[in-house]
Protein backbone atom coordinates (compact mmCIF):
# COMPACT_ATOMS: atom_id res chain seq x y z
CA UNK A 1 0.00 0.00 0.00
CA UNK A 2 2.91 2.36 0.71
CA UNK A 3 4.27 1.77 -2.81
CA UNK A 4 0.78 2.52 -4.18
CA UNK A 5 0.47 5.82 -2.31
CA UNK A 6 4.01 6.80 -3.31
CA UNK A 7 3.22 6.11 -6.98
CA UNK A 8 0.12 8.30 -6.77
CA UNK A 9 2.08 11.03 -4.99
CA UNK A 10 4.69 10.95 -7.77
CA UNK A 11 2.01 11.16 -10.48
CA UNK A 12 0.30 14.11 -8.79
CA UNK A 13 3.50 16.03 -8.07
CA UNK A 14 4.53 15.59 -11.70
CA UNK A 15 1.45 17.55 -12.77
CA UNK A 16 0.28 19.66 -9.80
CA UNK A 17 3.09 20.59 -7.42
CA UNK A 18 0.92 22.57 -4.98
CA UNK A 19 -0.73 19.44 -3.50
CA UNK A 20 0.23 17.41 -0.42
CA UNK A 21 -1.13 13.95 0.45
CA UNK A 22 -3.41 14.16 3.48
CA UNK A 23 -4.70 10.61 3.80
CA UNK A 24 -5.17 7.28 2.08
CA UNK A 25 -7.87 4.62 2.12
CA UNK A 26 -7.90 0.96 1.23
CA UNK A 27 -11.17 -0.96 1.42
CA UNK A 28 -11.46 -4.71 1.64
CA UNK A 29 -12.64 -6.48 -1.49
CA UNK A 30 -16.41 -6.88 -1.76
CA UNK A 31 -17.59 -9.55 -4.16
CA UNK A 32 -20.95 -7.81 -4.58
CA UNK A 33 -19.44 -4.55 -5.81
CA UNK A 34 -15.89 -3.33 -6.28
CA UNK A 35 -13.23 -6.00 -6.22
CA UNK A 36 -10.72 -3.43 -4.90
CA UNK A 37 -10.76 0.22 -3.88
CA UNK A 38 -7.86 2.48 -2.88
CA UNK A 39 -7.63 6.25 -2.77
CA UNK A 40 -5.37 9.10 -1.74
CA UNK A 41 -6.69 12.55 -0.87
CA UNK A 42 -4.53 15.63 -1.40
CA UNK A 43 -4.88 19.16 -0.08
CA UNK A 44 -3.75 22.16 -2.11
CA UNK A 45 -1.93 25.20 -0.81
CA UNK A 46 -5.19 27.14 -1.29
CA UNK A 47 -7.31 24.40 0.41
CA UNK A 48 -8.49 22.93 -2.88
CA UNK A 49 -8.88 19.13 -2.82
CA UNK A 50 -7.66 16.44 -5.18
CA UNK A 51 -8.71 12.79 -4.88
CA UNK A 52 -7.09 9.94 -6.80
CA UNK A 53 -8.94 6.63 -6.50
CA UNK A 54 -8.34 3.25 -8.11
CA UNK A 55 -10.86 0.42 -8.18
CA UNK A 56 -11.82 -2.56 -10.27
CA UNK A 57 -15.32 -3.64 -11.13
CA UNK A 58 -16.50 -6.75 -12.92
CA UNK A 59 -19.47 -5.25 -14.75
CA UNK A 60 -20.63 -2.09 -16.47
CA UNK A 61 -21.23 0.90 -14.23
CA UNK A 62 -22.64 4.38 -14.64
CA UNK A 63 -20.10 7.21 -14.19
CA UNK A 64 -22.76 9.55 -12.81
CA UNK A 65 -22.44 8.23 -9.27
CA UNK A 66 -19.06 9.99 -9.28
CA UNK A 67 -19.53 13.57 -8.00
CA UNK A 68 -19.52 15.81 -11.06
CA UNK A 69 -20.63 19.23 -12.20
CA UNK A 70 -20.83 18.76 -15.98
CA UNK A 71 -21.79 15.82 -18.18
CA UNK A 72 -19.06 13.30 -18.88
CA UNK A 73 -17.56 13.41 -22.37
CA UNK A 74 -16.01 10.29 -23.89
CA UNK A 75 -12.56 11.30 -25.16
CA UNK A 76 -11.51 7.84 -26.37
CA UNK A 77 -12.37 4.23 -25.59
CA UNK A 78 -10.68 4.48 -22.17
CA UNK A 79 -11.14 8.10 -21.00
CA UNK A 80 -14.13 10.11 -19.77
CA UNK A 81 -13.95 13.70 -18.52
CA UNK A 82 -16.36 15.96 -16.68
CA UNK A 83 -14.85 19.43 -17.00
CA UNK A 84 -16.79 21.57 -14.54
CA UNK A 85 -15.88 24.97 -13.21
CA UNK A 86 -15.69 23.85 -9.57
CA UNK A 87 -15.43 20.05 -9.91
CA UNK A 88 -13.29 18.47 -12.64
CA UNK A 89 -13.10 14.68 -13.04
CA UNK A 90 -11.13 12.31 -15.27
CA UNK A 91 -11.93 8.59 -15.43
CA UNK A 92 -9.32 6.38 -17.09
CA UNK A 93 -10.38 2.75 -17.57
CA UNK A 94 -8.54 -0.45 -18.52
CA UNK A 95 -10.05 -3.44 -20.34
CA UNK A 96 -10.12 -5.51 -17.12
CA UNK A 97 -12.33 -2.94 -15.36
CA UNK A 98 -9.56 -1.23 -13.40
CA UNK A 99 -10.56 2.42 -13.17
CA UNK A 100 -8.68 5.49 -11.99
CA UNK A 101 -10.68 8.54 -10.94
CA UNK A 102 -8.88 11.85 -10.55
CA UNK A 103 -11.18 14.53 -9.12
CA UNK A 104 -10.21 18.11 -8.43
CA UNK A 105 -12.40 20.28 -6.26
CA UNK A 106 -12.05 24.03 -5.92
CA UNK A 107 -11.98 25.51 -2.44
CA UNK A 108 -15.22 24.50 -0.64
CA UNK A 109 -16.51 22.62 -3.72
CA UNK A 110 -16.14 19.24 -2.03
CA UNK A 111 -18.50 20.57 0.66
CA UNK A 112 -21.29 20.73 -1.94
CA UNK A 113 -21.46 16.95 -2.49
CA UNK A 114 -21.97 14.21 0.06
CA UNK A 115 -22.48 10.52 0.38
CA UNK A 116 -20.84 7.45 -1.02
CA UNK A 117 -21.51 6.59 -3.71
CA UNK A 118 -24.17 9.25 -4.11
CA UNK A 119 -23.77 12.66 -5.67
CA UNK A 120 -26.30 14.32 -3.41
CA UNK A 121 -26.03 18.10 -3.53
CA UNK A 122 -25.64 19.67 -0.12
CA UNK A 123 -26.68 23.24 0.62
CA UNK A 124 -23.70 25.37 1.58
CA UNK A 125 -23.26 29.09 2.05
CA UNK A 126 -19.63 28.92 0.94
CA UNK A 127 -18.83 29.99 -2.61
CA UNK A 128 -16.86 27.20 -4.31
CA UNK A 129 -13.60 28.06 -5.99
CA UNK A 130 -12.21 27.13 -9.39
CA UNK A 131 -11.24 23.45 -9.78
CA UNK A 132 -7.45 23.19 -9.88
CA UNK A 133 -5.60 21.64 -12.78
CA UNK A 134 -6.71 21.12 -16.34
CA UNK A 135 -8.55 18.12 -17.71
CA UNK A 136 -5.33 17.13 -19.51
CA UNK A 137 -3.35 17.21 -16.24
CA UNK A 138 -5.95 15.02 -14.53
CA UNK A 139 -5.91 12.60 -17.47
CA UNK A 140 -2.09 12.44 -17.32
CA UNK A 141 -2.25 11.61 -13.60
CA UNK A 142 -4.93 8.99 -14.27
CA UNK A 143 -2.97 7.32 -17.05
CA UNK A 144 0.22 7.19 -14.99
CA UNK A 145 -1.59 5.70 -11.99
CA UNK A 146 -3.45 3.21 -14.20
CA UNK A 147 -0.17 2.09 -15.77
CA UNK A 148 1.25 1.56 -12.27
CA UNK A 149 -1.85 -0.34 -11.10
CA UNK A 150 -1.87 -2.66 -14.11
CA UNK A 151 1.84 -3.44 -13.72
CA UNK A 152 1.32 -4.64 -10.14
Amino acid sequence: FVDFTNAIDDAVSGQLQAFTAEGATELAADASACVTYRSVQFQGDDEATLIVAVWRVEGATDPYWVPNERDFALLDDATLVSDGEHIRVALVVAADGTTVRVSSYGVHAIDSVAGWPSTVTVATDRQPGQAPGTAQQLIAIGREVLSYALAR
